[in-house]
């Protein structure tokens, strides 16, 4: 089981999320880039993308970003975002409506809680 998580911002709680899921038995990836998920899918080294989009602004680039993995990717998606950038006058509410197969409002107090969705997401798959 192979879950890749993307990050605009380094965190703590991001990291430690990850060996969590080492823990649990996942290879987790956590990518600097667009382009190391992109490579990630192509080699078909990934099964999930977990996208932690809290707070964080939409630029361009993620905007970008999101589009080409919605036009390259047919993997489950999980975005984890606040419900500020879901109003619909935010850019991220259409296309994170588009490309998400499911969307966490902030980060779940309990990991095994997020781990629980990551892998409903994945029994779907």
């Amino acid at each position: 089981k192979k879950l890749n998580t993307a990050t605009a911002t380094d965190s703590e709680w991001l990291k430690a999320f990850i060996q969590y899921l080492n823990t649990a038995g996942y290879r987790s990836f956590l990518s600097a880039s667009w382009t190391e998920i992109y490579q990630q899918i192509q080699q078909d080294v990934t099964d999930i993308i977990l996208l932690d989009l809290e707070g964080i602004d939409p630029s361009s680039e993620m905007m970008a970003g999101l589009k080409h993995l919605r036009e390259m990717n047919n993997l489950p998606i999980v975005a984890l975002t606040s419900t500020q950038q879901l109003e619909p006058s935010q850019p991220l509410h259409h296309l994170l409506k588009e490309i998400a197969t499911e969307i966490l409002f902030g980060r779940p107090q309990s990991m095994g809680n997020l781990l629980k969705s990551l892998e409903k997401q994945l029994s779907q798959g």
